[in-house]
């Protein structure tokens, strides 16, 4: 019998009935007659195998040992094998197996079961004996019953033997069509049902290559390798894989273990594969950039190594291979992600996973990598090695370490009867005793504490009733369920308050922590969220309630109220705090310190190495590793004393003149200043940072200008204060019109000047912190003094930058003008979301280092950099400047990167002036391969020291953390998390494990954050939203990998909860939900919501077919219509009165995401505080407005993810008042049925169309219609094109186009003439009419006070004017008064005093030199200032003030008086005056001293008490000088100890340096003797043994 297979595996016909095909087919068959005969006449031929006889088969289905019948036919004795391969069989025969093989379905001997099912399928059986079969039955009863065998045996082949659906489905759709034909199909659909869903299973299976779970597997999945081997990646064969069950138990924990592991092996191993084998079947010349869903990078090499928390390698590839790619707003390359590195077409590879990424770096084609193994391998290759190298979308970091963890499990896991045997009665907790009582009363309010305070937990029919809890009753159902079983599955569907029951349930155990805790145990709950957002909004929750206890394990927190908490401010708090054990501080900080010595001479070597890469080598640094031949040869001929001998020897020739690179310098400093004054004119968010101010120097260029602008907003803000203060000043009139006009034009003319050029310090030094201030004056004041911050900017050319960095920060700063600021951008949120470890420490790149060893290249990169900029005004010297510069550096490059064997007749030259550029070129690459691999060879030891110590500096951490986590109540961790610190958690071992949105984790990621002494589990999650997202998408769809541990359990009938009051949505927008929903109920608050201002629907979704956009380099997409049509609906609510934290921009795409951005530009400041994010990103949020956009609108019909339920879902169910949705919703009715609903339900209420109405608040009668962005300017101000024609207090009307704020005018300023006329002089108010009316006319006035008239305003009031006239009034002194009028006929301060000199006479005579108003108040002053000559008692005269001329003034002048010595008295004329003379006269004189020697000494002192200080010159007995002081040799005699040094022989022969004094004595000869012993040797004593005459020691010796 023949078939035809199609497209799902097998045709079901042509053409004509089903009765004809099948007859067509059946054709070569014998009747029923000949049948029987042929079967009758059949007889074992010679080597054939007994056959299993009727009567036995028979007797087999009369026996009730289903284990017995089994093991027969299992047997190969048995001869069943042989029926079923014989030719023929007869009816009665076929009916026979048919009954046994259903009836041994129910064995227990699932081998001998699935040996019997094989022989089915092999032998033929299926395709001809039952076909056959069925072709021949007759009656209705017939078909029925034995087609419904049929149906049974094929549902156990595909369980147990999935690979022999192809077997299966030939009777399947043969049965099918008897149905047909019999009616069958019709009076018995649900046999008709269920052969039709095995059919389908058949075609799966056959179509997708299902592999089921009762198959063994090829080998222990503990035995694989994390990484694939190179045959893994190449093979043909699909891997194996088995699905992971949604519906059923396993057969034992390895096989669950098994299927969880392989599948999320095969997550991210897939995409390299494919990536690997489709790169392979490209052509050399045609390799692109992307394969499959995996990335390539031509022309990498591998650099360096750097130290960071292990040992990392520096990597660089083609980045010009890559295209334009914008780094912040791209997933490749971020940390964490897996590449894979070849030379040799992937036949041999090397694994790596990124561990850190800057712009910066990625712009010039370098990244820092981590090798997982071959660590050798990788310090042997050279940097001029190139390879090739591929990415993979998977982030490994979270898929190793659940991997590792999965690998580790072995006896058991906790749960495991729900888990694998999904029992469905779940116990209590283990650790709950059945007599225990909880404190529930967080559960209600204050006044029914007492029926709370003491509940018994396990007997609920005792609990309070509902009235006293703060719940509803499902939701005290959850909490029920929570606290009394040890697995609580409670579900939420959207504004349920999951996460608000979570945190009751947090509180009720963490207020009975008393009664589930053990003494000595660790009583801590483990909190697990899939992302770092959800963690933190959980444990903020419960912060509210229980501020204490908690620590947040990831460095990736960005909440600041968690912060206190984290592991890393606790650890270094404990450290500060010196309770760290000893053993753990010792060992830590020796690790620490071992790591930071090794560091310095690892990256010292790797700068060496990098810097070969950037340029050309002095020849003295290649010299060890040059033939010496080759050395001299080079220098012989060289003749070029000011540069290297390498690089005229490699013809590079002398570069142009500098003048013309300093003006090249200087176009690119001007370019710098453009960028910097247009990013501080961008009005964007502005992020106060901290730093160190010994980091202000150092600071990247970008920083600068941030800074900069921080103090020039700081700057602005001060001036437009000081001109508002003017102005009003102005129009109170304290100030004159024309003083306050020249001021304004001053404070106006600055905030021009800082729009085209840095401002000078005069103007910023204020607004600038102190000592930052001073450092930059400090540093670079002297290349100009005014301009210190402009310099310190790099606005100058003053001071040389590197031209790399300007030209990145220029890049840069334009990016973020353009609204994409990095703190956005998806590559910073997935890393964040990465992070696992507080122990990632990215060290700093060493540019001192660095510094010293490009230091020594002859030639480099940078000084052949040549400007971009302005390429089209450079004069014809420049462009020939940067033609040579270009081609030297490409020349440089292909010498340093592209690799070239070395001819071994290169290597024997002897002068190396006599070979060709080429070969040169190929000799310089020797020399520099050997340095490269010498500096590496030097640091093997080093880094495999290193990398121990790293992994004992960790296992240390471990223990320091173990000590921390074990006091707290409450650890917060992600699943990736968990997984990483899964041996701590083991050791904390929390006995409660809480997981929030557990519906979005893969079921793997959760099992392995269970420790083995966990007794509860508590998930909290909605499997109907956000499902688990696998990389490969077909794992999710063929193996169920998207199928969450919650979904599953659900599934399989385990109790769970499901919330049912929403709090969240307006009816409107719930009425969507309960297409999901069905039970879903709207609680009574949520109909209280005001209606949205300014439209006609709160709920309505616009349809288009404008088309999207697809982004090759994100593989995103984009629309920008419906881009354009948000802004302006979002501005337009702006416009309504709302805040913009109340619109939240939600979009399906992230590149839809980066599309509203940019078309936001200019007005970032607008659109500040309204959250843009994406539908998976907001999932657990919610907000009052939701503007929604689908993106998908497309000829081919595709709608991608957005026809998946749970998708749908999430992104209807954020809104809370009111939502606007955008897409093509015809075509999502298509593809989609819950779709279909959705819009059905839209049309019933008109709330879905082409257009949106907007209705005019202040003109109801009129509406706007828009369908596009443009259609928004016919309500420009948030109203109509009408005039708002309201009448003002004022009288006026407003004239203004209508608007809708301040709708009461209470706000508005009527801008029209003020009509009312002064009453005083009748003159008309020239102001506006909102301002306050103020006659301006002058007229004279006389001011009261004085008399005296003034020229002022008609409004001022005169007697509170200040007249400004001279007083002129005569004072009590007679001298007129010199003030201002007003101010002297101010009642409290009166007449100006009187500044003139005083003429009064003092009593001594002279004038008074004082002031006269001071001399008329107080009188005048006693002590007269008068310098006058006054003669002293002494005779001498002296100029003094008069005040003092009567005291007893002691002279100041030298005494000079002889003394009896004939010298003159030094001492002062009042000393003698009062103590008499000096006795002691102080003059110095010669003296002769007794020895004949000259001294100089004081006049009063005697010869006789002098001690003589010179050397003494007398001859001593021996002859030798006396050595001793000559007033001592004088007074007791000159020493007698010799200090000579001298030569004298001794006795011995030997001779010897001594003192004098001790050439006498005996002295003991020190050297060795060497004298011959008796046995031939030389005596080893020292000499003195000959004195001593000891030749038994001779002897001895």
């Amino acid at each position: 019998m023949s078939h035809q297979k199609g497209a799902w595996g097998w045709s079901q016909g042509g053409g004509g009935s089903r009765r004809g095909r099948r007859r067509h087919q059946t054709r070569g068959y014998y009747d029923m007659d000949e049948y029987r005969r042929q079967g009758q006449g059949r007889v074992r031929g010679r080597g054939q195998r007994r056959q299993i006889g009727f009567e036995r088969l028979r007797d087999l289905t009369d026996e009730d040992n289903v284990e017995n019948i089994t093991l027969e036919l299992a047997s190969d004795k048995s001869g069943f094998e042989s029926m079923l391969h014989s030719s023929f069989m007869r009816m009665d025969e076929v009916c026979l197996v048919l009954d046994v093989v259903v009836k041994i379905t129910r064995t227990h001997q699932k081998e001998g079961l699935k040996k019997v099912l094989k022989m089915l399928c092999t032998s033929g059986f299926l395709e001809t004996h039952l076909v056959r079969f069925i072709e021949q039955l007759r009656t209705y009863s017939e078909i029925e019953y034995n087609c419904d065998n049929v149906c049974v045996i094929c549902q156990e082949i595909l369980k147990k033997l999935p690979r022999y659906a192809e077997e299966c489905i030939v009777a399947l759709q043969f049965i099918g069509e008897v149905f047909y034909d019999s009616g069958l199909i019709h009076d018995n659909p649900e046999l008709e049902a269920y052969r039709a869903d095995l059919e389908e299973t058949c075609i799966q299976h056959m179509q997708y290559g299902f592999e089921r779970e009762d198959e063994e597997p090829p080998n222990n999945y503990r035995d694989l390798e994390m990484f694939p081997s190179p045959q893994e990646l190449l093979a043909d064969e699909k891997p194996f894989l088995r699905e992971n069950k949604d519906k059923g138990a396993y057969s034992n924990l390895d096989t669950y273990l098994d299927v969880q592991f392989r599948l999320l092996r095969e997550d991210y191993i897939q995409p390299l594969r494919k990536g690997i084998l489709a790169y392979q079947q490209c052509k050399l010349d045609q390799v692109p950039n992307k394969v499959a869903d995996t990335w390539l990078y031509h022309n990498v090499h591998i650099i360096r190594s750097i130290c960071s928390d292990d040992v990392d390698t520096r990597l660089t590839f083609d980045v010009s291979r890559v295209g334009r790619i914008r780094w912040q707003s791209t997933k490749r390359l971020i940390y964490g992600s897996l590449v894979c590195l070849s030379n040799d077409n992937f036949e041999t590879m090397l694994f790596a996973t990124v561990t850190n990424r800057t712009v910066h770096d990625l712009l010039k084609g370098n990244i820092e990598v981590r090798f997982e193994q071959d660590f050798d391998i990788v310090l042997n290759i050279s940097p001029t090695d190139t390879f090739i190298m591929a990415e993979t979308p998977a982030y490994f970091e979270a898929y190793r370490h659940v991997l590792s963890k999965l690998q580790q499990i072995e006896d058991s896991l906790p749960f495991q009867q729900y888990l694998v045997d999904c029992e469905t009665n779940i116990q209590e907790p283990e650790y709950i005793d059945h007599s225990v009582r909880y404190n529930m009363t967080a559960l209600g309010g204050y006044m029914y504490r007492a029926y709370l305070s003491s509940v018994p937990l396990l007997d609920t029919r005792k609990w309070p009733p509902l009235k006293v809890y703060d719940l509803n009753e499902v939701q005290l159902q959850a909490v029920r369920i929570a606290l009394t079983k040890e697995l609580a599955i409670i579900q939420g569907p959207p504004g349920t308050g999951k996460t608000y029951v979570g945190l009751k349930i947090m509180e009720v155990l963490l207020e009975n922590k008393a009664q589930w805790s053990y003494p000595g145990s660790n009583n801590v709950i483990l909190v697990v969220c899939y992302t770092n957002h959800a963690l933190d909004q959980f444990l903020e929750g419960i912060h509210k309630f229980h501020p204490y206890g908690i620590i947040r394990v990831g460095g990736r927190s960005s909440s600041k109220i968690l912060e206190p908490y984290n592991l890393k401010e606790l650890r270094s708090d404990r450290r500060r705090k010196k309770k760290m054990r000893r053993i753990v501080h010792d060992n830590y900080w020796e690790c620490k310190n071992q790591m930071a010595a090794i560091k310095n001479t690892i990256e010292e070597v790797g700068c060496r190495i990098e810097a070969s890469m950037l340029g050309v080598l002095h020849e003295d640094v290649l010299r060890p590793h040059m033939e010496l031949n080759h050395f001299r040869s080079l220098l012989k001929k060289f003749r070029m004393g000011r540069q290297s001998a390498i690089l005229t020897w490699l013809e590079f020739r002398d570069l142009p003149a500098s003048t013309r690179a300093e003006k090249t310098f200087q176009r690119l400093i001007d370019y710098w200043t453009k960028a910097v004054l247009d990013y501080v004119s961008y009005q964007g968010p502005i992020k106060e940072d901290f730093f160190d101010n010994g980091q202000i120097l150092s600071m990247p260029f970008v920083e600068r200008a941030h800074m900069y602008k921080l103090w020039l907003e700081q700057f602005r803000f001060n001036v437009n204060r000081g001109k508002e203060k003017i102005e009003t000043q102005c129009q109170d009139g304290t100030m004159t019109n024309r003083g306050g006009h020249f001021i304004l034009q001053k404070l106006t003319s600055q905030l021009k000047q800082a729009m085209i050029s840095i401002l000078p310090d005069a103007l910023l030094q204020q607004f600038v912190p102190r000592p930052v201030y001073k450092l930059i004056k400090d540093t670079y004041s002297e290349h100009n003094e005014e301009y210190s911050i402009k310099v310190w900017l790099g606005a100058t050319p003053l001071v040389a930058v590197d031209e790399d960095e300007l030209y990145d920060a220029i890049e840069e700063l334009d990016e973020i003008k353009s609204g994409l600021s990095k703190a956005d951008e998806t590559a910073a949120i997935i890393t964040g979301q990465r992070f696992v470890d507080d122990e990632v420490d990215i060290v700093s790149k060493p540019s001192v280092q660095m510094s010293k060893a490009t230091n020594k290249l002859a030639l480099s990169f940078q000084s052949l950099h040549y400007t971009k900029l302005h390429e089209g005004n450079q004069s014809a010297n420049e462009q020939v400047q940067s033609a040579h510069k270009r081609k030297q550096k490409k020349r440089l490059e292909k010498i340093l990167m592209d690799a070239q064997p070395i001819n071994a007749q290169i290597l024997q030259c002897r002068d190396v002036w006599d070979l060709n550029m080429n070969d040169r070129e190929s000799l310089y690459k020797t020399w520099v391969t050997r340095y490269q691999l010498y500096c590496k060879s030097s640091i093997k030891d080093k880094e495999q020291e290193y990398r121990q110590l790293a992994k004992r500096r960790k296992e240390v951490l471990r223990e320091e953390y173990k000590d921390i986590l074990s006091q707290a109540d409450i650890i917060g961790m992600t699943t990736t998390g968990a997984a990483k610190h899964a041996a701590l958690l083991e050791a904390v071992a929390p006995r409660i494990v809480v997981v929030e949105e557990a519906a979005e984790v893969l079921e793997s990621h959760i099992i392995t954050a269970l420790n083995t002494e966990c007794q509860h589990l508590i998930l909290i999650g909605d499997h109907q939203q956000l499902r688990p997202n696998p990389t490969v998408y077909e794992l999710a769809r063929k193996y169920h990998l998207d199928i969450s541990l919650f979904e599953r359990l659900v599934k399989n009938g385990l109790h769970h909860v499901t919330l049912e009051f929403q709090h969240r949505m307006r009816p409107e927008i719930s009425v969507l939900m309960k297409h999901i929903y069905p039970t879903l109920k709207d609680h009574t608050s949520v109909t209280n919501f005001n209606s949205i201002r300014g439209v006609d629907k709160n709920v309505f979704f616009l349809s288009h077919q404008h088309r999207e956009h697809h982004l090759n380099e994100t593989m995103s997409k984009s629309n920008e219509h419906e881009a354009s049509f948000i802004i302006a609906l979002c501005k337009y609510f702006l416009l309504q009165g709302y805040e913009a934290s109340d619109i939240t921009i939600l979009a399906a795409y992230t590149g839809q995401i980066s599309l509203i951005k940019r078309l936001m530009g200019k007005e970032n400041d607008l659109f500040l505080d309204v959250r843009l994010t994406s539908v998976d990103n907001f999932q657990g949020e919610e907000c009052k407005i939701i503007l929604l956009s689908f993106v998908r609108s497309n000829e081919e019909g595709s709608v991608g993810f957005l026809s998946i339920d749970n998708r749908i879902c999430v992104a209807l169910s954020r809104a809370k008042e009111g939502m606007f949705a955008f897409g093509d919703f015809t075509l999502f009715a298509e593809k989609s049925p819950l779709w279909a609903s959705i819009v059905q339900t839209l049309r019933s209420t008109n709330s879905i169309g082409p257009v949106l109405l907007l209705r005019c608040r202040n003109h109801p009668e009129i509406t706007v219609s828009v369908s596009s962005a443009s259609d928004f300017n016919k309500a420009p101000r948030g109203g109509c094109t009408k005039s708002c024609g309201v009448s003002l207090m004022c009288g006026h009307k407003c004239d203004e186009i209508c608007h809708v704020n301040d709708m009461e005018h209470r706000e508005h300023k009527c801008q029209k003439p003020c009509k009312r006329l002064c009453d005083k002089c009748g003159q008309r108010c020239l102001k506006r009419c909102f301002q306050k009316c103020k006659c301006t006319n002058m007229v004279r006035k006389t001011i009261p006070k004085c008399g005296h008239t003034k020229e002022m305003q008609c409004d001022s009031d005169p007697s509170l004017w200040k007249c400004s006239k001279l007083c002129m009034v005569v004072l009590p002194c007679r001298h007129r008064c010199a003030g201002i009028c007003g101010e002297c006929k101010n009642v409290q301060s009166g007449h100006m005093k009187c500044m003139k000199p005083c003429a009064r006479h003092l009593s001594c005579g002279h004038s008074c030199r004082g002031v006269c108003g001071d001399c008329t108040r107080n009188g005048c002053m006693e002590k007269c200032e008068q310098i006058v000559n006054v003669k002293l008692k002494c005779g001498h005269n002296c100029r003094m003030h008069c005040r003092d001329s009567k005291k007893n003034y002691k002279c100041s002048h030298k005494c000079e008086q002889n003394l009896t010595c004939g010298h003159k008295c030094m001492q002062n004329c009042s000393q003698c005056s009062l103590l008499g003379h000096v006795k002691k006269c102080a003059v110095t004189t010669k003296e002769t001293l007794p020895c004949g020697h000259v001294i100089e000494s004081e006049c009063h002192k005697s010869t006789l008490q002098m001690k003589c200080m010179k050397p003494c010159a007398q001859h001593l007995s021996c002859g030798h000088s006396c050595r001793g002081v000559c007033g001592d040799c004088t007074r007791n005699g000159c020493m007698e100890k010799c200090e000579q040094i001298v030569n004298v022989k001794l006795k011995c022969g030997h001779n010897c340096r001594m003192h004098c004094r001790d050439s006498k004595k005996n002295y003991k000869c020190s050297r060795k003797c060497e004298q011959d012993l008796t046995c031939g040797h030389k005596c080893m004593q020292n000499c003195s043994c000959y004195n001593e005459r000891d030749t038994s020691m001779w002897t001895r010796y």
